[in-house]
């Protein structure tokens, strides 16, 4: 008992050591990207931007930061000696197990509160921060930036709108302007020597921008060139899916009803797109909660995949230690997990199967690395 408490001190001494520097790096390129989608608004709102950053690299930075902690623990004992003393001690080395579990139980547990509870929330707050960011961008005193982008993303629709301008005078009007724009039933590039923006309320809640362009010039082939051009653009987020901005405990009512809710049939072509796209928003919907169901076993699964190595691999050496958990991070589990999201994502495969079929495949390397490890 006295040996399974030394070894958990150790491990969670080593994963605060280690989270925290890797936390410090990461914190550097947070502030570089908040600074860049902040820019043109103040420093409270890039601020701000920061922790809804920080926020969705902690499901993804934690089993790592906690695999670099395993095998920086469990080397140091092989390396040292240790393991002959504790066999000597009719100690089975399986016992060894017991603190790297509790401690990957304990992260996950984290993980999934976090990723189902904290994030949607944090991402959330983070689009309605960019939105406010954006609409600053169009205030007559806006200065120290020359373009606006946003765009949004998904299986069934996609649109994106970018514009660039020279300068702003003193209404705040734009001077020799590019805009570009692109959607499923409309998209155009052109050229304006002046141009002016506002916000106007679309009726339905939400916001369009209203854009009056003046010696106006289409550059994508159109016929027609020149003179005065109005355009009306939706003043969209820039968010991916919106499964991902809701929470597990919604995921999992939504799918209770769509499990109530048999799927309408098709019969023309509309009805049949509306079809696929409700068969697409299911299918995210469950693919997203076994994601999050399976993304919270990475600690365990990394503590099976950790011991073993550093037990064989016999060094404390930093740098070894490092890049024997970065590549069994990036060279296994998170391209494993990369390509059953994407089969998942396209039907290929059911979502149970997308999520924890990479679980599966690393869970039986770590088996037969562990049976080689403790084998006397």
């Amino acid at each position: 008992m006295r040996l399974q408490r030394a070894i958990f001190l150790e491990l969670t001494r080593n994963l605060v050591l280690i989270g925290a520097g890797i936390g410090f790096a990461s914190l550097v390129g947070i502030l570089v990207s908040a600074t860049y989608r902040a820019r043109g608004s103040s420093l409270l709102q890039t601020l701000e931007l920061v922790p809804h950053l920080g926020a969705g690299l902690v499901p993804h930075l934690l089993p790592l930061v906690f695999l670099i902690a395993v095998v920086a623990t469990y080397g140091r004992l092989s390396a040292e000696r240790e393991l002959i003393a504790i066999r000597m001690a009719g100690i089975h080395l399986v016992r060894l197990l017991a603190p790297a579990l509790l401690l990957g139980a304990l992260l996950s547990i984290v993980i999934f509160h976090f990723s189902s509870e904290v994030e949607p929330e944090m991402k959330r707050r983070q689009s309605e921060l960019a939105k406010k960011i954006a609409a600053a961008v169009l205030q007559p005193q806006s200065s120290g930036i020359n373009e606006l982008s946003f765009s949004t993303r998904g299986r069934e629709q996609s649109s994106s709108f970018y514009m660039s301008w020279a300068s702003r005078d003193e209404r705040g009007d734009f001077q020799n302007l590019f805009l570009a724009f692109r959607d499923a039933t409309d998209s155009a590039q052109l050229r304006a020597r002046e141009a002016t923006m506002r916000l106007v309320e679309a009726g339905d809640g939400r916001q369009q921008i209203l854009l009056d362009l003046r010696d106006a010039l289409y550059i994508d082939g159109r016929s027609q060139v020149g003179g005065y051009v109005r355009i009306t653009r939706p003043f969209d987020l820039p968010v991916r899916l919106r499964e991902t901005y809701t929470t597990t405990t919604e995921l999992h009512a939504r799918a209770s009803a769509n499990e109530r809710t048999p799927l309408p049939r098709a019969e023309t072509k509309e009805e049949k797109q509306l079809l696929r796209r409700e068969k697409n928003q299911r299918l995210n919907i469950l693919n997203e909660i076994r994601q999050r169901e399976a993304s919270a076993l990475a600690p365990l699964l990394f503590a099976c995949l950790g011991i073993p190595v550093a037990l064989l691999l016999r060094t404390s050496a930093r740098l070894a230690t490092f890049l024997v958990a970065a590549g069994i991070a990036l060279l296994g589990y998170y391209p494993l997990t990369y390509l059953g999201n994407a089969l998942a994502s396209e039907g290929s495969v059911a979502p149970w199967i997308g999520a924890f079929g990479p679980v599966l495949v690393l869970g039986v390397l770590a088996a037969e690395l562990l049976r080689r490890a403790f084998r006397v």
